[in-house]
């Protein structure tokens, strides 16, 4: 797969085998450090992207401080913004049985001057917090909300609607409630 990655010209075939790749290493840990280091080296950003996930996914739910070390670094260094999207979102997949970390993590790329970033941050908020009506978090969701870029808007409203997820219009001081009429009045202005 990775020979043909580097041979063909179509973008969403790359994308494909690097998904794949990233699939194929789901749980592997420590077994699939080698094949993630090479995917990170490559000169291709969609392969770069793949290896992201695929460490994500190779250490989904450790909490491994290598991980979230090598997905911090990316986040912050890599030159492509879907690269660094897919270090952020991993963060909330290797955390995910111990969501109250990723609010922390991420607290400061929502500040991020990048807003794939921001978008990504708000979106592992979501993903990490889905369900729990955590206050906090959707606190720190809600000035991504009046974000100038469309997409950050966009992912802070997935997030906030992620954490709120099966929670009762009188939990957090009936800001679930405002949250869903916020929501009904933007689907009604479009």
């Amino acid at each position: 797969l990775r020979n043909y990655s580097k041979e063909t010209q179509h973008e969403k075939i790359i994308r494909g085998i690097a998904m794949c790749l990233a699939l194929v290493n789901f749980g592997q840990e420590e077994n699939a450090d080698a094949t993630i280091e090479e995917m990170k080296g490559d000169r291709d950003p969609i392969i770069r992207y793949g290896a992201m996930y695929g460490l994500a996914l190779a250490y989904c739910g450790t909490g491994s401080n290598k991980a979230i070390r090598i997905l911090l670094h990316t986040a912050v260094s890599d030159v492509n913004d879907d690269v660094r999207m897919a270090a952020v979102i991993g963060l909330a997949l290797v955390l995910h049985k111990t969501p109250e970390r990723v609010p922390e993590l991420v607290r400061l790329l929502l500040e991020s001057f990048n807003p794939h970033v921001r978008y990504a941050s708000c979106m592992a908020v979501g993903i990490a917090m889905a369900g729990s009506g955590d206050a906090e978090s959707v606190a720190l969701l809600e000035p991504m909300l009046t974000d100038m870029t469309d997409y950050v808007r966009q992912g802070a409203l997935l997030g906030t609607a992620m954490i709120y997820m099966q929670q009762s219009d009188t939990c957090n001081h009936r800001k679930v409630k405002s949250f869903r009429e916020k929501l009904a009045s933007i689907i009604g202005d479009k």
